[in-house]
C-alpha cells in the first residue's frame, strides 16, 4: 500500500517537502515514476476545504531546490514531493496529501501543522556578507521564512545577550536578516538562539 510519511510543518511556513513510498497494486515498491507517468496526480486537502490539484513536474536531483509540484524518486519506490506553500498556510492544524499513478495504489498521508515556530540553537558561520544586520549560521533546512518574526539572540561573544527581530530567513544558506542592528558583527563560532 502506498503511503506518505507523516510530517510536521510550521503553519504559514514555506517550501514544504514530503516523502512517500509508492507501491504497485500488489504491494511491491514502484520505481521509475515521473510527472509524465500515466495517471500521475497529486492533491492536497485542508479540513473543511476543497480538494486542490498540484501540477507535478520533475526535479533534476534529490537535493534540488524546492519547486512547487516537484517530484523525484530517491530510491526503490521512495519519492520526494514538493508541496505549495498554500498547503501549510496558517489556520489549520493538518493537511492531507495524496499522490497516485495508474500503476500504483494511491498514497495519502497527513501533515501536521504546528502553530508554534521552533526554537533552535546554532552557531555563526564565517561569511563575507556577515554584518550587524545580516548573519549566516549553521541553522539550515527549516524552510524559508520559518523564523520571520522571531527573535535572534547572540549567546556568546562580543554581542552576548543582544537580541533583535528576524525579518527574513534563507533556509538553504542559514542567513538571517535582522530587523534591528546588533552593536557589531557576531564572530564565526558565536552561539545564537532563535526563539
Amino acid at each position: 500500500m502506498s503511503y506518505i510519511i507523516p510530517h510536521i510543518f510550521t503553519q504559514g511556513g514555506a517550501n514544504p517537502t514530503v516523502y512517500g513510498m509508492m507501491t504497485d497494486t500488489v504491494g511491491n515498491a514502484l520505481a521509475g515514476m515521473t510527472s509524465a507517468s500515466a495517471g500521475a496526480w497529486a492533491r492536497y486537502l485542508r479540513p473543511l476545504g476543497t480538494l486542490q490539484t498540484i501540477v507535478l513536474s520533475n526535479l533534476a536531483a534529490v537535493d534540488s531546490v524546492h519547486s512547487d509540484g516537484g517530484m523525484i524518486e530517491i530510491a526503490n519506490g521512495l519519492y520526494r514531493f514538493d508541496l505549495p506553500d498554500a498547503a501549510i498556510a496558517a489556520g489549520e492544524n493538518l493537511v492531507f496529501f495524496g499522490v497516485n499513478f495508474d500503476a500504483a495504489e494511491p498514497g495519502w498521508g497527513a501533515c501536521y501543522l504546528n502553530p508554534i515556530k521552533p526554537s533552535v540553537v546554532g552557531v555563526v558561520v564565517a561569511d563575507a556578507g556577515n554584518s550587524a544586520s545580516q548573519v549566516r549560521t549553521d541553522i539550515t533546512g527549516f524552510g524559508d521564512d520559518t523564523f520571520n518574526g522571531q527573535l535572534f539572540q547572540v549567546r556568546t561573544g562580543a554581542q552576548q545577550y543582544e537580541r533583535v527581530p528576524v525579518t527574513d530567513y534563507v533556509s538553504a544558506t542559514g542567513i538571517f536578516i535582522l530587523g534591528s542592528v546588533l552593536t557589531g558583527t557576531p564572530a564565526a563560532g558565536d552561539e545564537v538562539t532563535i526563539w
